[in-house]
């Protein structure tokens, strides 16, 4: 084992606790992708900031009584070797996993290895691609839940049906998952009013010293990021309003 991986793992081995241990990942980035023709804007653009999507998830979990631990493997070189020997040691009750669309390939492959050594292990997959694509991402059955949308109160009402050894999520808004083979949707939970409802996402989980700042950031390591606002009230052509919506909703605090 490498001084790398073994750090990783000190850092995220399970602690003592009857509490669930949950894993939120950003998946690893290939060599092959990193060699490649857009190998430095991988690097430098998609990797260089805080996943404060995870984080805020994670101050959630936190916030009721959940142990999370979370790897950003594209920022910490890590391979899925590496998350193997961290995962086994820790042996986590629940993983969730993120991804774009850029990125599904890479979270697929990371599903199916995980599947191979702890199958019985829920996986959970997050973030842009399945709230664009949820039925066509749970075809993949490497992923045994997809939570659409934002996801905070989805994801910790998962952790407790889980918990509870529950098999009905039904009641469980913005959750799409299998059953008895068929697809199941809980249709889209509606946006959070009140985003001071939601804790400040959990940096002290994250490597914040390998965010590095790139020239037009400014001079200043290690390289920190906030979210003021979710939604956006304009029409640019890029962005995908059938995904999140046009609501823009502030943070006060």
């Amino acid at each position: 084992m490498n001084r790398k991986t073994a750090e990783m793992r000190d850092r995220l081995t399970k602690p003592g606790s009857d509490r669930e241990l949950i894993y939120l990942i950003n998946p690893p980035v290939t060599k092959k992708q990193l060699s490649g023709a857009i190998g430095p804007i991988i690097k430098n653009l998609y990797f260089n900031s805080p996943p404060l999507g995870l984080g805020y998830l994670a101050a959630v979990l936190e916030q009721h009584g959940d142990e999370v631990r979370i790897i950003d493997a594209g920022v910490e070189e890590l391979e899925l070797h590496d998350i193997e020997k961290i995962l086994r040691d820790a042996r986590p009750d629940i993983i969730g996993i993120t991804t774009t669309t850029n990125f599904f390939t890479n979270a697929t492959e990371l599903a199916t290895d995980i599947k191979s050594y702890a199958g019985d292990t829920p996986i959970v997959i997050g973030g842009p691609h399945v709230s664009s694509c949820s039925e066509t991402t749970l075809e993949k059955d490497c992923f045994d839940f997809g939570v659409v949308g934002e996801g905070e109160f989805t994801l910790l009402e998962l952790v407790e049906a889980l918990r509870s050894k529950s098999d009905d999520f039904s009641n469980i808004a913005g959750l799409v998952y299998r059953k008895a083979g068929s697809l199941i949707s809980t249709g889209n939970r509606p946006l959070h009013k009140n985003l001071d409802d939601i804790p400040m996402p959990a940096r002290h989980l994250l490597p914040i010293d390998k965010y590095v700042p790139q020239p037009n950031d400014g001079p200043y390591v290690p390289k920190h990021a906030m979210i003021s606002s979710r939604g956006c009230p304009y029409k640019c052509i890029f962005c995908d309003h059938g995904t999140y919506g046009a609501t823009y909703r502030s943070f006060t605090i």
